[in-house]
């Protein structure tokens, strides 16, 4: 699985180092419109929880050649290690879909 930075999915180097670093949560809150995870199932064994999402959101302001209104989409399965009831541990995978590019605006139907 292709794992993709900020820069490698189209962001600005400038939204890119935020998100990478101390400002991740601001620059999500900037980056997006709304967002929602839809859970599909979880499965635990031992110590183990794997969950299922999807993941949806459209962006708030233009981000590289993804304009403001773009929806986005992914896939995504959380690995999460317990121990003794906390979670210690989190690993996720994503696997984002085609962005799909707002309709354009142009003058009013008539």
């Amino acid at each position: 699985m292709t794992e993709l930075s900020p820069v490698a999915i189209g962001l600005p180097k400038s939204m890119a180092v935020i998100v990478e670093h101390d400002g991740m949560l601001e620059a999500g809150r900037q980056l997006l419109a709304w967002q929602s995870y839809e859970v599909r199932d979880h499965v635990a064994s031992g110590d183990a929880v794997v969950t299922r999402m999807r993941w949806g959101g459209e962006l708030a302001v233009d981000a590289g050649a993804w304009p403001a209104g773009t929806w986005m989409s992914a896939w995504c399965v959380a690995h999460y290690r317990l121990a003794a009831g906390p979670i210690v541990r989190i690993e996720q995978h994503d696997r984002y879909e085609q962005p799909s590019l707002p309709e354009p605006r142009g003058s009013d139907p008539p």
